[in-house]
């Protein structure tokens, strides 16, 4: 599991039998900040981690050939929200990859209104919802994703992964109010620079899922 900016890749090789490997990662700070298109970097550091699933946010095609990027993992299925348009004109969307062989399944979301930051898929009996919340969202917007995260928490076997910004949204308690027994399996990354406020990249996972061995940089 990786944390917002880079990716340290000292992770260990092997997987136990019959598990999944799931990676969250921000690569905003990768795209915004490299004077040439990451694809390679973010591509080579996927390939050393291994991992069965991929839930990328700020992902934006102002910065990244998707096409090529994509090209350059064979193996894996690709499951996009739509795109959402910052004031600037910069494009971002949510995208997960799947290894093929898992055979994952789109997952249609309750509602509209957070197709442009929200993806969800089904891998065997698990469920996995990548999601890039707003910063500091207005009350409207908070509110419309309580009940898009309410209608999905319900369920069982569910892990959401990406970047909450639970400082400001407080997902955690949200998917605690409208589901079942969510927990936070990994402690947030270390702070931003100058902030003073921790990264928001989180993974939750409901009380059915046993979630181990994390690792964030």
């Amino acid at each position: 599991i990786a944390g917002a900016a880079q990716l340290n890749t000292d992770i260990p090789k092997t997987k136990p039998a019959h598990s999944l490997r799931l990676l969250t990662w921000n690569i905003g700070a990768l795209e915004y900040n490299n004077p040439t298109p990451p694809n390679a970097h973010i591509a080579q550091a996927i390939k050393d981690v291994d991992p069965d699933v991929i839930v990328m946010q700020e992902c934006s095609s102002n910065f990244v050939n998707w096409n090529e990027f994509l090209s350059s993992l064979p193996g894996y299925q690709s499951f996009k929200s739509k795109e959402a348009t910052t004031k600037g004109g910069i494009k971002y969307f949510v995208t997960i990859l799947a290894k093929s062989n898992l055979g994952a399944q789109a997952i249609k979301l309750a509602t509209q209104k957070h197709q442009d930051r929200m993806v969800a898929i089904k891998v065997g009996n698990t469920q996995i919802v990548g999601l890039h919340a707003h910063y500091n969202p207005p009350a409207a917007i908070k509110q419309s994703l309580e009940a898009d995260l309410g209608a999905i928490a319900k369920g069982s076997g569910i892990i959401f992964a990406g970047d909450f910004n639970q400082n400001s949204t407080n997902a955690l308690a949200i998917l605690n109010q409208k589901g079942q027994n969510y927990r936070d399996v990994f402690a947030r990354s270390p702070p931003w620079t100058g902030s003073g406020n921790s990264a928001p990249d989180h993974v939750f996972a409901d009380a059915s899922k046993t979630v181990k061995g994390a690792y964030v940089y």
